[in-house]
């Protein structure tokens, strides 16, 4: 599995620009929250979002989150590193 490391200033940088991203896509975005979650060679960034917010996140046929994927892993690439985004409902 992932062990822990440090975090960089470029991941949490990735942080906010997901973070940014995704807030601007719902309805009330004090609801949305990003986890960052810190591997030997890679990092997930959790999106926790509400139930009503999840299609919008999602988007149709998955557009929306593959473009968030799409900017992870642009910027983990130049970072030599991988990131992964993972869209999960907040109280579930």
């Amino acid at each position: 599995m992932l062990g822990l490391g440090k975090k960089k200033k470029d991941e949490s940088s990735m942080k906010a620009l997901i973070q940014h991203v995704c807030e601007e896509m719902v309805e009330d975005p004090k609801t949305v929250t990003i986890e960052e979650i810190c591997g030997s060679r890679s990092t997930i960034y959790e999106i926790n979002c509400r139930s009503e917010d999840i299609g919008i996140m999602i988007g149709a046929q998955g557009r929306n989150i593959k473009a968030i994927r799409q900017i992870a892993r642009s910027v983990s690439a130049k970072n030599r590193e991988f990131g992964f985004v993972e869209v999960e409902v907040a109280g579930a």
